[in-house]
């Protein structure tokens, strides 16, 4: 392009060049972002791209690709139009991942990695023009890679015009949630205008047109209007002055039609095999392979040769590659479309469909099938469905959907059974459950899908139903198909059962799914090892069966092949089953080893989703074994790549819940269980949720809202049927809470579910609750012996989770405090608060070190009433005792005024007082404040 019409066009662009120096400056730096320019064709995106690609200079990798309307239907075309010039990256289908939604992911992830890579040595810049014509998958790409290269040497710098908006909305999202930044390019000004107008004029020093004076301001002012600002048009306006010497008066003049005939003037002289070369060019897309244009056109080769010269010779075409052109500006290649009539623009499509079809090209073959209408062509359908299933192959999942649902329409009513079912898996993997069991019950209810199939479509429905939390309708879905696959479909009766028993588990938890599987299991299914699994695995739920663990480590054992995934379908997968009960087993050596090998394979073989599982069943392991910085470290592993599962946010955010409760970040754990739900979908999840907000009540000394919450979480373990108390390790807390309450009946009642189990499972964490719990007791009813045998009986059983001792350790420690034994008591507190320390559990250390500095003081006989209160209830008395009303001692210790109010009473009836006043006189001068301190 001439220098002084790039200069020209670059007209009150200051904003998209501040924002490209931005970028650049980032890049340089270290750093990345995305920048999006936005606009109508003609208004200078372009000229922006080269102009970024020029000042980014030798010393950044840049990379560039545009869209183009015909190879929207080319799954990551866009993407891979830019990234694999550069080397070491193929986005083609992934040869290991086995599902459309797993390689779909595998290609985001390997994208990114690569990325990464590259910019360590060199920072990358990738250039998209047209980004309007991109296909589905490569915006998803784009997208997922602008939020995740702030931190590292890559930029991307996009044009788009705002229709097609897909690509719009997307920018728009991507700006709402502050990771890219975006430039609305308008339309010039007349000053613009003028300005322009007159760089162009002045480059023809045979025309002396002056465009500063009277006149010229007239002529500037109807360039301005007739090309509606838009700089394209104002230089073919331009050419119009400099030839005719003035431009027509815009009063009267339909505008649209006289920018249309202004684009299409330059073809009027020439003949007609090049304006109907032009017109099947059109069809192609902006750039185009000339060796299509022909047969497309109904051109001979001389016709078509003829035409293609003048073409080029008009200035209207350009070459862009070798055997491609493209239309010297968009705004032509629209222009001529446009003026194309319906009948012949149909016409030329169904011909661009036939010789893309024959060609073997059916994802772009299925773009012209569908823009002319071919209606109950079978050929058409076929090439459609197929395109389908190859974005499918390629984990192109929204390409996929558009394709297939295509294919739907093209049918008129006579849509197939599997056609059917297909949509439906790709409704699925796109994240839309609503829609694909829609199309399960579609499919089921077509005659033509019998046997195996239609079991596929009655378990998809099942799966769909339950991801949209219609579980009653999930479970009839997995009755039917069950009932089904015993007739019709015997080799499909395994899955079917998990899928049904999966819509129970889910929502109804262990006990009911245990109900269930005893229901429906034959003898000839005991033999199939993944019901085998499953059956142990709920049966250690909802009966504390410790055979369990036996059976599973023989399925996932050293010399067995693990396999992580293989069943996409199958919600049961045995490694994660074991993994799960290996935890609450406490054999966190075995359990680390099987997850490794099971994640190098999971790794390996592209399997996101089963990565992301293993990661949170990691995350868990990590928390009951008190290494925090290692859970956080893996959670925000998971966090980069939650996006792309969907279902997994609740299980992550619950997971930094408890994560920031060990922290001792209240706030944060509360805004994480606001982020989670509810409600919630699943029986785990609701456990979780309930626990989680009972020790943040715990945390800040609410002890009655605690406890309360706690006899709740209990009447819901009951009606789930969650016999193991292992797997939310709420009795410990639960009893601690109650204690703390003086609800002494319901402290018993969990001391002794918990030790009508503890004998059957493997780990100690039931016994350590056990003994610490009855210590607690015996400690509230005055038996110091019993208390004393008990917590010493406690703080020796060997159990690996360190944040349990120290639990259990900072409770004795304060029982020996109290009933005045400091030594023993500041050894216990000591060593529970370097657990802590260690462990990073910042809430825990803090409440050990303030009993350990009391501890610290001078010894109080037993006669001292103070000695008999609880370190907050110290607190509160000291305050009360100063004069303090219940409110403002509420606002000091962030408490509600009704805790105030509860720990008053306790107080008064502990030292037989009846009022503050009398409280004062019972109490010595408060000790100093940094006592206290952490507390709560």
């Amino acid at each position: 392009m001439d220098q002084s019409v790039s200069r020209a066009r670059l007209h009150e662009r200051s904003a998209g060049l501040r924002a490209i120096d931005r970028l650049l400056h980032a890049l340089r730096k270290g750093g990345g972002g995305a920048l999006f320019l936005t606009g109508d064709t003609g208004l200078g995106k372009t000229t922006l791209l080269n102009l970024a690609a020029h000042r980014a200079g030798p010393r950044v990798k840049v990379a560039r690709a545009r869209g183009q309307a015909m190879e929207v239907e080319l799954r990551l075309g866009l993407a891979a139009q830019a990234l694999e010039p550069l080397g070491g990256l193929r986005l083609g289908p992934s040869a290991i991942a086995a599902e459309p939604a797993e390689s779909r992911v595998a290609v985001w992830l390997r994208a990114r990695a690569w990325l990464e890579t590259t910019a360590s040595t060199t920072p990358v810049l990738l250039l998209l023009d047209d980004l309007h014509w991109s296909d589905p998958d490569s915006l998803e790409l784009i997208a997922f890679l602008s939020r995740r290269i702030r931190e590292v040497p890559v930029g991307i710098i996009a044009g788009l015009r705002p229709w097609p908006p897909a690509a719009r909305e997307l920018v728009d999202q991507l700006v709402a949630d502050g990771t890219a930044d975006s430039v609305e390019l308008a339309p010039l000004s007349r000053p613009g205008a003028q300005l322009m107008l007159a760089e162009l004029l002045s480059r023809q020093s045979e025309h002396r047109v002056r465009v500063d004076g009277p006149d010229g301001g007239d002529l500037a002012s109807r360039a301005w209007t007739l090309a509606g600002g838009n700089p394209f048009l104002i230089e073919q306006l331009a050419k119009i002055v400099i030839s005719e010497g003035g431009l027509p008066e815009p009063e009267g003049i339909d505008l649209g039609e006289f920018r249309r005939v202004l684009l299409l003037s330059t073809f009027a002289a020439l003949p007609s095999q090049a304006i109907e070369y032009a017109r099947a060019a059109s069809v192609l897309g902006s750039e185009f392979r000339l060796a299509l244009v022909p047969p497309v056109a109904s051109l001979d080769p001389e016709q078509a040769a003829d035409g293609l010269e003048a073409l080029f010779g008009n200035g209207l075409l350009t070459e862009t590659r070798r055997g491609w052109a493209a239309f010297a500006h968009p705004l032509i290649a629209r222009a001529v479309y446009e003026d194309l009539s319906p009948v012949r623009r149909i016409r030329l499509h169904a011909r661009a469909f036939e010789r893309l079809a024959g060609l073997g090209e059916v994802s772009l073959a299925a773009h012209h099938a569908v823009a002319a209408d071919l209606v109950g062509d079978p050929a058409a359908i076929a090439a459609v469905t197929a395109a389908g299933d190859a974005s499918m192959c390629a984990g192109a999942v929204r390409r996929a959907v558009e394709h297939l649902q295509a294919a739907v329409e093209l049918c008129a009513g006579e849509v197939p059974g599997m056609l059917w079912l297909r949509l439906g898996e790709a409704w699925l993997a796109a994240g839309q459950p609503a829609r694909a069991a829609e199309c399960c019950r579609s499919a089921a209810s077509t005659a033509d899908l019998v046997g195996a199939p239609r079991v596929r479509a009655l378990r998809l429905l099942a799966r769909a139903m339950a991801f949209a939390s219609d579980i009653p309708s999930s479970g009839r879905a997995a009755e039917e198909a069950l009932e089904y696959a015993r007739a019709s479909a015997p080799e499909t009766v395994g899955s079917v059962i998990v899928e049904q028993v999966h819509a129970v588990w889910q929502s109804s938890g262990p006990a009911p799914a245990s109900v269930l599987i005893d229901a429906l299991y034959g003898e000839s299914e005991l033999r199939d090892p993944g019901l085998r699994a499953m059956r142990s695995f709920v049966n250690y739920y909802a009966h504390a069966d410790a055979g369990a663990l036996d059976e599973l480590s023989a399925l996932v054992g050293d010399d067995t092949d693990l396999n992580i995934g293989e069943d996409q379908n199958s919600p049961f997968d045995p490694t994660l089953l074991y993994l799960s009960i290996a935890c609450l087993s406490e054999r966190f050596d075995d359990e680390e080893r099987v997850r490794g090998r099971a994640r190098e394979r999971a790794a390996a073989r592209g399997l996101i989703h089963a990565q992301l599982a293993l990661d949170i069943s990691k995350v868990d392991s990590l928390l009951r074994q008190g290494r925090l910085t290692e859970a956080r470290g893996v959670l925000d592993d998971c966090g980069r790549v939650a996006d792309v599962v969907p279902l997994m946010h609740e299980t992550i955010d619950l997971s930094r819940a408890a994560l920031a409760c060990e922290f001792g970040d209240t706030g944060r754990a509360r805004a994480l269980l606001t982020a989670a739900g509810p409600p919630h979908l699943m029986w785990m999840s609701r456990v979780w949720a309930a626990h989680l907000e009972a020790v943040i009540r715990l945390n800040d000394e609410d002890t009655d809202a605690a406890s309360a919450g706690y006899l709740e979480l209990e009447r819901l373990i009951d009606e789930l049927g969650v016999r193991d108390p292992c797997v939310v390790p709420w009795a410990s807390f639960a009893i601690r809470a109650h204690l703390r309450s003086d609800r002494l009946e319901d402290a018993e009642r969990v001391c002794g579910r918990v030790e009508a189990v503890m004998h059957d499972l493997p780990g100690m964490w039931p016994r350590l609750t056990a003994s610490a719990g009855r210590a607690g007791l015996a400690a509230a009813r005055g038996d110091r012996r019993s208390a004393l045998a008990l917590y010493t009986e406690a703080v020796a059983l060997p159990v690996p989770l360190p944040l349990e001792r120290a639990r259990v350790l900072l409770d004795s420690g304060s029982w020996l405090r109290r009933v005045n034994q400091p030594l023993a008591a500041r050894e216990h507190l000591a060593e529970a608060l370097g657990i802590a320390e260690r462990a990073g559990a910042v809430g825990l250390a803090a409440r050990a070190a303030a009993e350990l500095r009391v501890a610290g003081g001078r010894r109080r006989s037993q006669r001292e009433p103070r000695g008999q209160l609880t370190a907050q209830e110290t607190r509160v008395a000291s305050l009360a005792s100063q004069g303090l009303t219940n409110a403002e001692v509420a606002h000091q210790l962030s408490l509600s005024v009704k805790t105030i109010e509860t720990h008053l009473t306790r107080i008064y009836r502990k030292l037989s007082v009846r009022s503050k006043r009398e409280l004062r006189a019972h109490l010595p001068r408060p000790e100093p404040a940094d006592h206290w301190s952490g507390l709560g």
